[in-house]
C-alpha cells in the first residue's frame, strides 16, 4: 500500500525485471509519506486487506513482512539485493505496531475458527444467499440482472 509501480532499478536491468502487474495502491503518495491522511488510508486498506485474507477459507499466503509494513521499497524482484532493500528493517515492527497487532489478532481469531482452515470447499448447505435487501435467496444469480446477449 505504499507503492503503486514497481521500483526496481538497483536491480541492474533497467526496471525490466519483476512484474509489471503490481496489483498495488499508493494512497495518493508514491513510497513512504508523513502525510497522516495518506498513512491513514494506507492503514485501514491494509487491515482491509487482513481482514479479508485472514478470514477466507483455505491456507492464507502473507509475504514475511507484510504484517508490519516491509515494502522492500518498491522492489518486486529483490532476489539480487543483499543490502538494506532485501533486509528486514525491524524499526519497521515499532513503527507499525498497531497493524502488527491487527494481524496477530486475527491469526488468534483464524486459530479458534477451525471452518476458515478446512480444506473442503463450502458446500450448497453451508452457504446462505441474500440479496441487496437482506432477503434470502436461493441461489447467487436469483433476480440478478443480466446483459441483453
Amino acid at each position: 500500500m505504499s507503492y503503486r509501480y514497481k521500483h526496481n532499478e538497483a536491480n541492474g536491468e533497467n526496471n525490466h525485471d519483476g512484474t509489471d502487474a503490481n496489483f498495488s495502491e499508493n494512497c495518493g503518495a508514491e513510497g513512504e509519506s508523513t502525510d497522516p491522511a495518506v498513512e491513514s488510508l494506507r492503514t485501514r486498506q491494509i487491515k482491509n486487506f487482513l481482514l479479508t485474507l485472514l478470514i477466507s477459507r483455505g491456507v492464507p499466503m502473507l509475504l514475511g513482512g507484510d504484517e508490519f509494513r516491509r515494502t522492500q521499497g518498491g522492489n518486486n524482484n529483490a532476489y539480487c539485493q543483499d543490502n538494506e532493500t532485501s533486509w528486514f528493517d525491524w524499526t519497521c515492527l515499532a513503527r507499525h505496531e498497531e497493524i502488527f497487532a491487527f494481524a496477530r489478532d486475527m491469526i488468534a481469531f483464524r486459530r479458534t475458527h477451525p471452518i476458515l482452515s478446512t480444506e473442503q470447499f463450502y458446500t450448497g448447505a453451508e452457504i446462505q444467499w441474500f440479496g441487496p435487501q437482506a432477503e434470502y435467496r436461493t441461489g447467487p444469480t436469483q433476480g440478478a440482472r443480466r446483459s441483453p446477449a
